[in-house]
């Protein structure tokens, strides 16, 4: 059994003494596992730009527990640095020692897919996420499992494969939504790896969930995102409550009610009539529907109980925004498109008419964010606004 400290340029030219058909070199670098060696064949030979035949990296393991022991397979010389082959040297020698056979897994994940990597995933947060997140990842996913790019197992992914699905989304259905199919698939793909760090508290993958490579490991997210500030001005919020009046009552109150209270769109879609507390005029949006889990009580104003008023109440376990609730959270974009349009001003009646006032160009965190801006105009302060938006505790200091 030779021994040798491995670098990227000797496991190019070690060879294999005569006589033999093919020899381990073990590695003695601190940072490689027990049983890390590189195997070198008698008729290794270079392919071209540096990928060889018969210089392979390979891990010595044996299964604590059991006499099961034996050799697995890392990656040829060239496909995979040698980093990297002492990461998965790494990841199958822990595997071996919680008494996991590693080749078990390198053969169950041959059929694994991206799309069902995401599903996994998407399960071991759901315990501990909200379901408005498990929803939106769950559409996202929708996006996964239409990917022509993507239907090979994971082990034939290339960045490549994601990187043309990405690019497709975003010009087909914008730059956002390609980033955040594209934050589903990484945070996916680093859990089922076993490299995925989060202070939130998800379920390690079972064996056969997991995952020998990572495609998406060197990727960023493809687009960059300008933060939004858009605020509705007071011109603006009048023409838009007033355009309201011709849409059906539950749609005209959920804008209204959002661009009163400032409420996320979710948390106002997922409220019901059992959260509003009229002898005290709070709603209380439930800790599970919102982000960060703490549940938020909204103190109302006379205008926004005029809202609720003018579509409730109804039965306790039903939405407060009926259909609507369902429309915003599935159909969103739609909805917005038909409201756009009534906020626009032209010279007559039918579809010949010319516009002669562009319509409204917002989306729904707009109005919270419009809502915000209206409490520092009326002089509150930061400390006051924070709360009211449902913030964490902020002191103003």
């Amino acid at each position: 059994m030779p021994t040798t400290r491995l670098t990227e340029t000797n496991v190019r030219t070690l060879r294999c003494p005569e006589g033999k058909g093919s020899v381990a070199y073990f590695d003695t670098t601190k940072a490689a596992p027990p049983g890390f060696a590189l195997r070198v064949t008698a008729t290794a030979q270079e392919k071209a730009a540096g990928r060889w035949k018969g210089r392979s990296y390979a891990l010595k393991f044996y299964v604590k527990g059991s006499k099961t022991r034996g050799w697995i397979g890392l990656g040829d010389v060239g496909d995979i640095s040698l980093d990297e082959a002492r990461k998965r040297a790494d990841e199958k020698s822990k595997l071996a020692a919680d008494g996991n056979d590693p080749r078990f897994i390198a053969v169950a994940n041959k059929a694994r897919t991206v799309t069902t990597v995401c599903e996994d995933y998407i399960e071991a947060v759901r315990a501990n996420a909200s379901p408005t997140t498990v929803e939106g990842y769950e559409r996202l996913l929708l996006h996964v499992k239409k990917a022509p790019e993507l239907k090979a197992p994971v082990y034939a992914i290339q960045d490549a494969h994601v990187s043309a699905l990405l690019k497709r989304l975003g010009s087909e259905k914008g730059r956002y939504l390609a980033n955040r199919v594209f934050a589903l698939i990484s945070a996916s793909l680093r859990w089922a790896r076993g490299t995925r760090k989060s202070r939130r508290k998800i379920p390690a993958p079972a064996v056969e969930q997991r995952i020998a490579r990572n495609p998406c490991a060197e990727m960023t997210a493809p687009f960059n995102e300008e933060k939004r500030e858009r605020v509705l001005s007071d011109e603006e919020v009048t023409r838009l409550w007033n355009a309201l009046e011709k849409q059906p009552p539950e749609i005209a109150a959920f804008i209204r009610f959002l661009t009163l209270v400032g409420l996320r769109r979710n948390e106002t879609a997922l409220i019901r009539w059992r959260d509003f507390n009229a002898g005290e005029e709070t709603i209380t949006v439930p800790g599970e529907v919102r982000k960060g889990g703490r549940p938020h009580v909204v103190f109302l104003a006379p205008l926004a109980l005029d809202v609720l008023r003018s579509i409730g109440p109804r039965r306790p376990d039903e939405p407060i925004f009926g259909i609507a609730s369902t429309r915003f959270r599935t159909n969103e974009s739609r909805l917005m498109r038909r409201i756009r349009r009534a906020t626009e001003e032209r010279d007559g009646e039918g579809k010949s008419a010319k516009i002669t006032v562009p319509g409204i160009e917002f989306t729904l965190h707009d109005l919270r964010r419009t809502c915000a801006s209206g409490c520092a105009k009326t002089g509150a302060d930061l400390s006051t606004i924070s709360r009211v938006l449902g913030h964490r505790a902020f002191s103003g200091v």
